[in-house]
């Protein structure tokens, strides 16, 4: 929890970096709830990568679940420490392309893109409050093994 441990993105990665499968719940300051569910560890990398089991979700307004289209496997994407001239942004996101991201938080954990409709993700709206959003609260927890996607 953001609120209860700070928004450091270098702490964040730390607990989510090889751990298996998370999910992360973003509270954005416009009220809207929504999250991420990766399949795998996540881990640094300047491309995409990850599972069809992976997915995207809305808590508030309306609670949705947007599995894989199968349109492309741009899954999951951490990366940090990448130059301003790098051709993808440092942070954490899921879906989308590098450049129309379903869901992106910046490395500050301050704020987050989320641009619909999403190719990842089969008929995904913007579930943040706005495209271009400020993260009130970020939370994540680990998934146990043998989990049911």
């Amino acid at each position: 929890d953001s609120n209860k441990h700070g928004k450091s993105f270098a702490r964040f990665v730390s607990k989510i970096i090889f751990k298996g499968p998370t999910v992360v719940v973003v509270r954005d300051k416009g009220g809207a709830t929504f999250g991420m569910f990766s399949a795998v560890s996540w881990r640094r990398h300047n491309q995409f990568y990850g599972e069809s089991t992976s997915l995207v979700f809305s808590l508030t307004p309306k609670c949705n679940v947007y599995r894989s289209s199968g349109v492309n496997q741009n899954y999951q994407f951490l990366a940090t420490n990448l130059t301003a001239s790098a051709s993808c942004a440092n942070g954490l996101g899921m879906g989308g392309q590098m450049d129309f991201w379903g869901i992106h938080l910046g490395d500050h954990l301050e704020e987050g893109v989320c641009r619909a409709p999403c190719s990842t993700f089969s008929n995904m709206p913007c579930l943040s409050s706005d495209a271009n959003f400020q993260i009130d609260m970020v939370e994540v927890w680990g998934c146990l093994p043998g989990y049911v996607a």
